[in-house]
């Protein structure tokens, strides 16, 4: 009776360990992008929420709340990501609707996100977040 293993039993333990060995570094990458992906949808719905708040307390004829499409002139980076706030005002019956998006994109891309419309943006490869409120509108215009 022989000792050891036989050569064929080592490369089939040799196979066996490597396709565990790829499966498991294709699930570290995977939830490495998810990560990333969480914490800046995270970061984005607190500018997001943070905008929404200042807009909520200004008077209504403030230029800020204008019936218009609105670009936040900063850009604001975190980590690698540099993020863009837009938010829109639109009048119904008497209430004003505010739609705040913030989008990001990698500051190694070196162009800014610039969008004219909520279309444009939705319409846009860029992840993005909306949050959106309702407030009186004082004095209609």
């Amino acid at each position: 009776m022989k000792k050891g293993f036989s050569l064929i039993e080592v490369l089939i333990a040799v196979l066996i360990f490597s396709i565990f060995t790829v499966a498991i570094s294709r699930l570290y990458v995977v939830s490495s992008k998810s990560n990333a992906y969480v914490e800046n949808h995270t970061f984005a719905t607190a500018l997001a929420n943070s905008k929404l708040r200042q807009l909520k307390q200004l008077d209504t004829n403030d230029p800020e709340l204008a019936l218009t499409w609105h670009n936040d002139k900063q850009t604001i980076g975190q980590g690698n990501y540099n993020y863009y706030r837009f938010w829109s005002v639109a009048l119904s019956s008497d209430i004003l609707e505010i739609s705040v998006y913030v989008t990001w994109d990698l500051k190694q891309d070196n162009d800014d996100l610039i969008f004219n419309s909520a279309m444009s943006l939705k319409a846009g490869k860029s992840p993005y977040v909306e949050l959106k409120a309702c407030i009186p509108n004082g004095v209609l215009p």
